[in-house]
């Protein structure tokens, strides 16, 4: 268990400043097209994941 805490730390630690600084970087329409694919891929996957649990 505690492997996988650890791994997971790591992930947010370097993932985290990671988004920002590319977040940072893009204009206001790649931003925009970038949320909007996010949302595309993550709704269903989302829905997907609360269906099996239920």
């Amino acid at each position: 268990m505690l492997a996988s805490q650890s791994k997971f730390l790591k992930g947010s630690l370097f993932g985290l400043p990671a988004g920002f600084a590319l977040s940072e970087a893009l204009n206001d329409k790649q931003r925009k097209q970038l949320t909007s694919e996010i949302t595309k891929t993550a709704a269903p996957l989302g829905k997907s994941i609360a269906n099996s649990v239920s």
